[in-house]
């Protein structure tokens, strides 16, 4: 009887240290450290992806995992979970990037290090600062002892100038990856440190309009190593220049020290444009236009003597930033109303979503008749009627399984992947922008795994409110993104008749789209200019309702451009009306309503007679036509990605921010992207849009040229104000003070400009006069005119006019004694090219 207790205590024990660990034993927490960066040197911009560089140490045994970001340990701003694999042996020092994306209110995320067994091996936390949509995020790659150019000065109005520093090496491998980012620096660094797949992303960066500065100097031969593809004047050698008496005058300002400077010369691009050249012609800076984008290069070094301490540096960052070759369209910054994205991929025309319901109705009959007067009459006679607690369960069970089966053959098998796709090229790239929107409806509960052929890949954002759509959810997808050699979305799950989306983006060839055409300054009929030329489809599918856009107009082609054809167009653009200047940058979608009530005009030229100027609030719609829900369908998916800036104060269209380009726009039914998707056979629903630039041909006459407000863009070199600021929505309360920049672009740019006029309209000052200032380059300081309403003829305008031919324009309300204004200004030059 003593024996059993203690028997017990000794199995006891022998339990308990059969499942402790040695004291002593290692785990991998104790020799694992992580070491976390995120964002562009903190930096990060809301659904933009941003990178998380992650340092690794490890002093203890091989480990396998990934490292990972989820909303669990970051936060309900990080919406999906991203992981990417890490190998590390015994003793590794490793670095390693991760790429997220995060909607407002991000503060603070923690990556950790999951092993395979699924603990987390170690953690570290990363804190992040949002900059917004009109925010000029700038990038400096310089390995200069005495330290990074300040460029921070790129901004406009009350918008935030950020700069981040940055290491080549933690550049990305794909251009969507860097899209937060707008200028980007090479100064004294050696870029040939760069990968081939980075280099890569930078071209096609540019080309979808970012700005690349490079600068030469000293440094130049390594600067420029890796970078020369791009560059507009590729350096072969140095040579000494005893000042930049021309970079003083061409700023304005105090000059730099008269001393001896070094410079980068070479070999011009083909399509180089010297924007400043040295007294001798030496080339100072140089530009070059690489699709939508930019690349200067300056010749000297900025951050050395004389250029370094020389007080005119800011403006020449400002001019170089604000001064583009050709304005953004409305189209050019991405996706940003998600919400319509979400509508526009749920539409699918010629699938009905609803079950039949005569066959629906038939089922229910059989099934009423059989549980009820049949199984009455036949229990009835054979004298049985009890049997009805038995026969009623049987049938119920019987027709539960009948409508299980019957429902699974209606529903199909097949999963339903509906694509839309927005394709950009341009002339002079051979890459083209791939952006699109994914959608997976389900029809039963399943796991899948999506991935996109050499395309970054995500879900879609959450709706900013319930789109009110038939299938639409308003939970954000669980899932995870995989990042390695590609971006898989793994192992998610999808209910029954449940849609599940995504946004992929990445680059393709530049398909065989496009046209010639060929405009004259001078040939005006009537104050207007007419446009000739030629599109042609190379490619293998059909291009439906084409159109050709150019500023202020559009021309809808009157059939289908077919494979191999060649279409001849004329069109007419506007001459002397008055039209809005484009920003220089700013997403349009910054501090914008989703709905203003006006006409979307980039949206109603490219629809046609399908626009709906009131779909946005009016889009629930069971009963329609293929058709109808085909034009519903693309325009909800233009909406997506297109906003028109405001025309005037009160006017029922809005400016399109085309500039001097022409573009041929149309849809197919096939899709660019190739799209892998497992877990159930699928079928495809296709829309893509592709918008070409055409090749266009300026003839420059010996006569006058007007050049139209629509062909400057604007900028907000200083503001005092809270207002969100606008040349046609000017608003000063007391103690404000504006100051607007206005440049033309490259191919509105006069060699003699012989007249100035400043418009100004509806000004509700109370008098036909109004007190403005304008910057004197050489003097340096503002002159006061009282200017008249309506159009102004500015006297000695030669003075006024600055760097590329820009123009600054002062107003201060309390030079109307503190009276609130409300108007619009836009400037006019005339002269000869």
């Amino acid at each position: 009887m003593n024996r059993t207790p203690r028997l017990l205590l000794a199995f006891t024990l022998l339990f308990i240290l059969a499942f402790t660990p040695p004291a002593l034993a290692q785990t991998p927490a104790d020799s694992l450290t992580l070491q976390a960066e995120a964002g562009f040197d903190g930096y990060f911009r809301p659904d933009a992806w941003f990178p998380v560089i992650v340092r690794i140490t490890n002093d203890g045994g091989d480990v396998r995992g990934r490292l990972v970001v989820r909303p669990a340990t970051s936060g309900a701003a990080l919406q999906n979970a991203y992981s990417t694999p890490v190998d590390l042996p015994a003793g590794a020092r490793q670095a390693a990037t991760l790429y997220v994306t995060a909607s407002d209110g991000l503060q603070q995320l923690r990556v950790e290090l999951i092993d395979e067994q699924g603990i987390v091996a170690a953690s570290a936390p990363a804190n992040v600062r949002r900059i917004g949509p009109p925010d000029r995020l700038s990038v400096v790659i310089s390995n200069a002892v005495s330290g990074a150019v300040d460029i921070s000065v790129i901004r406009s109005g009350s918008a935030t100038g950020a700069q981040a520093l940055m290491a080549a090496a933690d550049l990305p491998d794909r251009a969507g990856l860097f899209d937060a980012v707008n200028v980007l620096l090479f100064n004294d660094t050696d870029s040939g440190e760069l990968t081939a797949a980075q280099r890569t992303m930078l071209a096609e960066w540019v080309t979808r309009g970012g700005h690349l500065l490079v600068t030469g100097g000293g440094a130049w031969q390594a600067t420029a190593a890796g970078l020369t593809d791009l560059l507009p004047l590729r350096p072969t050698s140095s040579v000494s220049v005893d000042d930049l008496a021309a970079l003083s005058a061409w700023i304005g300002g105090e000059p730099a020290d008269s001393r001896s400077t070094l410079l980068a010369i070479g070999d011009l691009a083909p399509d180089a444009d010297v924007l400043l050249a040295a007294d001798d012609g030496t080339p100072l800076i140089v530009r070059r236009t690489l699709g939508a984008g930019i690349v200067d290069y300056l010749a000297f070094d900025p951050n050395a003597e004389p250029v370094r301490d020389w007080a005119g540096q800011r403006e020449l960052w400002y001019t170089l930033a604000s001064a583009v070759e050709t304005t953004q369209p409305s189209w050019a910054y991405g996706f940003a109303r998600w919400d319509s994205a979400a509508q526009a991929v749920e539409i699918l025309p010629g699938l009905d979503l609803l079950l039949d319901w005569l066959p629906l109705c038939g089922f229910l009959a059989v099934y009423i008749v059989l549980i009820g007067p049949v199984n009455y009459f036949v229990l009835n006679r054979i004298n049985r009627r009890e049997w009805a607690w038995l026969t009623i369960p049987i049938f119920i069970v019987i027709f539960s399984v009948l409508a299980f089966v019957f429902g699974n053959n209606l529903r199909g098998t097949d999963a339903v992947v509906s694509r839309l796709a927005v394709v950009q090229s341009w002339a002079n790239s051979e890459q083209a922008r791939m952006e699109g929107v994914i959608g997976i409806l389900s029809p039963r509960r399943a796991d899948y795994t999506l991935s996109t052929a050499g395309a970054i890949l995500r879900p879609l954002p959450l709706p900013r409110f319930n789109p009110g759509g038939l299938l639409a959810v308003n939970s954000q997808l669980n899932t995870e993104i995989q990042q390695s050699d590609a971006f898989t979305a793994s192992a998610f799950t999808i209910d029954s008749s449940i849609f599940a989306r995504f946004t992929t983006e990445g680059s393709i060839a530049r398909p065989g789209i496009g046209g010639q055409a060929s405009i004259s300054d001078d040939r005006r009929l009537a104050g207007q200019v007419v446009v000739r030329g030629a599109v042609f489809n190379e490619t293998d599918f059909v291009l439906r309702n084409p159109v050709v856009l150019a500023r202020g107009v559009a021309l809808q082609l009157e059939e289908d451009l077919e494979p191999g054809t060649v279409r001849d167009f004329e069109l007419t653009l506007p001459g002397q009306e008055t039209l809005t200047p484009a920003l220089y940058y700013a997403s349009p979608f910054a501090n914008a309503n989703f709905y203003s009530g006006q006409i979307e005009q980039t949206i109603a030229d490219i629809m046609g007679a399908g626009y709906n100027q009131y779909l946005y609030y009016n889009n629930f719609v069971i009963d329609e036509e293929p058709e109808a829900m085909e034009n519903r369908r693309r325009q909800l998916f233009l909406q997506a990605f297109i906003r028109d800036l405001p025309g005037t104060l009160n006017a029922a269209t809005t400016a399109t921010l085309r500039g001097d380009s022409l573009y041929l726009v149309g849809w197919t039914d096939s899709a660019p992207m190739q799209t892998e998707l497992t877990g159930a056979d699928w079928r495809a629903q296709d829309t893509t849009l592709y918008i070409t630039e055409l090749e266009t041909e300026r003839v420059t006459g010996t006569g006058d040229v007007l050049i139209t407000p629509d062909r400057f863009t604007w900028t907000i070199p200083a503001y005092t104000g809270t207002r969100e600021m606008t040349p046609v929505n000017i608003q000063l309360d007391t103690g404000d003070e504006v100051v607007f920049r206005y440049t033309p672009i490259a191919t509105a740019r006069l060699e003699e400009v012989e007249e100035l006029n400043v418009m100004l309209r509806q000004f509700n000052t109370g008098t036909r006069t109004i007190p403005i200032a304008l910057w004197d380059w050489a003097a340096g300081d503002w002159v006061e005119l009282d200017a008249r309403q309506d159009r102004y003829t500015v006297p000695q305008p030669e003075r006024f006019i600055g760097p590329l031919n820009a123009v600054q324009v002062r107003l201060r309300a309390e030079d109307l004694g503190n009276f609130m204004m409300r108007g619009q200004m836009w400037i006019e030059q005339t002269g000869r090219f």
